[in-house]
């Protein structure tokens, strides 16, 4: 669980990795982390991980989804097809923590 606690910048994942934003897929341990947080009781786990849980929702993209940059291996996250992926496993978490 506190592995996907945030750092400062409310990163987890692999946009914690490289200390920037890569794309919303790589935040989705934060869900489990609020969820985590709530199961054991554990308020701080819960404050710190739901901000990183609202971290990609300060980026939003055109089309109402995320902006995503480009990732370590210099591939990039912005095409339709791989940022909608990316999209969808953080929306998934985010939709069994409201749940």
């Amino acid at each position: 669980m506190y592995g996907d606690l945030p750092d400062a910048k409310g990163f987890v994942g692999s946009n914690r990795i490289m200390d920037s934003w890569i794309e919303a897929g790589t935040q989705r341990g934060s869900c489990r982390a609020v969820i985590a947080g709530v199961v054991v009781d554990d308020l701080v786990a819960r404050t710190m991980a739901g901000v990183a849980w609202k971290q990609p929702f300060a980026s939003p993209a055109r089309d109402g989804g995320f902006e995503a940059n480009d990732r370590p291996n210099g591939k990039s996250a912005k095409p339709i097809g791989a940022a909608s992926r990316r999209r969808f496993f953080f929306l998934q978490e985010c939709r069994t923590y409201i749940s």
